[in-house]
């Protein structure tokens, strides 16, 4: 996972009700109705422009509605909007290190079997 937006994220990031513009459904006949939840139309975007899967999850305790969703390229030379981070990016690890370690794992596994045989 290297993201985990979690509600409170979306609160600091537009601001709690009633106080926030964002709050109460914006859409006629519906005006002022729900002022004390958040619409907004959220996009998540990774700044090298590509990502595999989006999870959605509820914890238990909460709920939240979630509709309209985009799935698109994102140009980080024409970024647009203000971006939120909330965790540091996850180190991959290099592949020749790990392929070390899987040769010596073998080795060990194989000369471990080789004495159990005697």
């Amino acid at each position: 996972m290297l993201l985990d937006f979690t509600p409170a994220d979306l609160i600091q990031a537009l601001g709690s009700c009633p106080t926030s513009s964002y709050c109460g459904n914006p859409t006629a006949p519906f005006v002022g109705k729900d002022s004390g939840e958040q619409f907004a139309y959220v996009n998540f975007f990774d700044l090298t422009g590509y990502f595999g899967a989006v999870t959605l999850y509820d914890n238990g305790g909460t709920g939240f509605e979630s509709s309209n969703h985009a799935v698109a390229y994102f140009d980080p030379n024409t970024p647009f909007g203000n971006g939120l981070s909330t965790t540091a990016p996850v180190p991959e690890p290099s592949a020749l290190p790990m392929l070390a370690i899987g040769a010596l794992a073998i080795g060990w596994a194989r000369r471990r079997d080789g004495r159990s045989a005697e």
